[in-house]
Order: C-alpha cells, then sequence, then structure tokens
C-alpha cells in the first residue's frame, strides 16, 4: 500500500496535530508463539498480535499497526508469521520507534481449553512478570481483552463512548476472524480475496474484512471499486475507527481529490497520530504545491516513526524538489 500511494502522490510532483505520545509509551505486539501442537492453529500466534493490538488501541495506548509491524519485520528479515526471540521483538521495537514489546505463547489445553502467556518488555531491558489468562478458544476475543487490561491499565484517551471494545470485537464470529487472519497472512491476493469474501459470508459488516476488500481493490487500481466495499462499513460500530477515515483518504487521493484527501487524512489523525496518516497528508499538500507544510507534515509522522521507508522516501523527494511548487 505504502508504494502504491507514494507512486500516486509522486507521479506528478515528482504543521497538522501534535504528536500524543512518545516512542517510550508506544507498543509493537509480535505473533505469539503457537504452542498448541497443533498445525490447524498456525493462525493463532498473529491473531493474538493483531487482536491485542486492537485492544490496547481501542484502551487509549499507541500501537503500532500491523501492518507496518509485518512491513518492519520484512526489512529486518525476521519470519513474518513465526515468534521471534525476545532480542529480535527488541530490535523490531526500536525499528519502529516503539519503547516496548508485547510477546507471548498460546497453549491448547483439554477440552480446548487455551492458556496465554504474555508479557511487556521494554527496550531498555526491562519487563514485566508474565500475565496468564485463560479460556475456552472460542472465547477469543474475552481473552485478548482480558490480557490487554491485565498488562496495561487503560490509557488517557481510552474510548469509553458508544460499545467497549470487547462488545465491539466479540460481535465477530470467530469463524470470520480466523479467515481474516488467515487472509491477512497469505502473500497470494487470489487467496487473500477468497478468505476474505468468506469471512463476509458470515458477517457482512464485519469492519476489518471489509477494509482490507477495499485496500486490495485500491492496491489493483480500482478506487471506485474500494469506495464500494468502503460504504458498507458501519463507522460508529468500529473499534479503530481511524483505520477507516485513512483508507477513504487513500481512495480520494487516488481519485487526485486531494483536498478532501487533506481533510480525511486529518479526521484519522484527530483519533491517533498515527505516522501513516501524516506522510500521505504530506504528499497530498505536495500535490497542491503546499511544500512546506508538506515538509513539516511529514517531519510530524517521522518524528513518530524516524524509520518507515514510506516517509523516509517522501522527505527525500520532497527535499530534492526545493522550494518550487509542484507542478
Amino acid at each position: 500500500m505504502a508504494r502504491h500511494v507514494m507512486g500516486l502522490v509522486l507521479a506528478s510532483a515528482v504543521l497538522a496535530l501534535p504528536a500524543q505520545a512518545t516512542a517510550s509509551q508506544r507498543l509493537v505486539v509480535v505473533p505469539f508463539e503457537n504452542a498448541t501442537g497443533e498445525a490447524s492453529l498456525y493462525w493463532i500466534g498473529e491473531a493474538f498480535a493483531v487482536g491485542l493490538t486492537d485492544q490496547l488501541l481501542a484502551a487509549g495506548h499507541d500501537a503500532v499497526e500491523p501492518r507496518r509491524r509485518r512491513e518492519a519485520a520484512l526489512e529486518m528479515g525476521l519470519p513474518l508469521d513465526e515468534p521471534v526471540t525476545t532480542a529480535s521483538s527488541l530490535l523490531l521495537a526500536r525499528r519502529v520507534h516503539a519503547g516496548a514489546a508485547v510477546t507471548g505463547t498460546v497453549a491448547l489445553r483439554e477440552s480446548n481449553r487455551v492458556v496465554v502467556n504474555a508479557r511487556l518488555v521494554r527496550t531498555e531491558g526491562s519487563g514485566t512478570e508474565p500475565v496468564e489468562v485463560g479460556g475456552a478458544l472460542h472465547e477469543l476475543h474475552a481473552l485478548q481483552e482480558r490480557l490487554a487490561r491485565r498488562l496495561l491499565p487503560p490509557g488517557p484517551s481510552a474510548r469509553a463512548e458508544g460499545l467497549t471494545p470487547r462488545q465491539v470485537l466479540e460481535q465477530v464470529p470467530l469463524g470470520s476472524f480466523e479467515l481474516y487472519i488467515k487472509a491477512v497472512m497469505t502473500a497470494d491476493p487470489d487467496e487473500r480475496r477468497s478468505l476474505l469474501d468468506r469471512a463476509l459470508e458470515a458477517d457482512p459488516l464485519y469492519p476489518a474484512a471489509l477494509l482490507e476488500r477495499a485496500r486490495m481493490e485500491l492496491e489493483e487500481g480500482r478506487a471506485s471499486d474500494a469506495l464500494i466495499w468502503l460504504e458498507r462499513v458501519q463507522v460508529e460500530a468500529m473499534a479503530v475507527p481511524e483505520r477507516y477515515w485513512l483508507l477513504r483518504a487513500d481512495v480520494a487521493a487516488a481519485n487526485g481529490d486531494h483536498g478532501s484527501a487533506i481533510d480525511l487524512y486529518a479526521r484519522a489523525l484527530a483519533i491517533r497520530p498515527l505516522p501513516t496518516a501524516h506522510f500521505r497528508k504530506g504528499a497530498a499538500m505536495a500535490r497542491q504545491g503546499r511544500l512546506m507544510e508538506a515538509r513539516r507534515e511529514v517531519d510530524t509522522g517521522l518524528a513518530l516513526d524516524p524509520g518507515d521507508p514510506e516517509g523516509v522516501e517522501l522527505r527525500e523527494a520532497l527535499g530534492r524538489h526545493g522550494t518550487e511548487p509542484a507542478p
């Protein structure tokens, strides 16, 4: 996605909101170790990385998006869908400018009881004692919520309005969540599309699956089709709504409506300081010839994640253009 949007933004173009969290407060959740011994549960480690990230975000913490975590792991040559050592987890945390990594294991006991152990390890070397939760496999969302609550208390900007994150996520059938995770893990576009469509058969309003289908259409150059998927999303029921506004802004940018894109990126940033939203808001400003504002926006994003390739590439491109307005 990053490369696709960069291409759209820079093809003809050859300070926002202040950061609300420091690197020491940012978390990255890595895939948990699958200690179940069940090959069919190969997706469970990534499921906890994705689900626990959502729970932490909805509880008011600043957590690295799973997509960015996977990109960073690929950049480092780490396995994408397997657990990594504590040392590698800390290297990954530093790579994405996070102050701590959450690692863990998932084991399966008798009667399909799942036992999860997790701990928080900070980049300066300190860590928490392991936290253990257990329950039935079909209670996966509830287990993730309990784990998030025991690892960290709610953050200063916890989202208390409307449904709680647990209520929102528990409305998603476990089968749909499993199919979504498998879709995220596959590199084959056709298989990903099939898995997402199957997830949506069971839950036609599953926000994460709808967003991923929209993203696939956008990446394949069909912005109008992406918008059709986005129009099915019930934003008010999302635990992490900034993802919707970010993707909606990407669609506007792809359609050449940079003014609307800027407004939509700002809407995402009003919820959480997403580095990607800063980068793409700056890119849309550059397309309007507002190069000084664009540089400030990109620099704000790079302060949050200095190593993000999208931001680094865009900042270099803006630097090469000097102070002349983009054509």
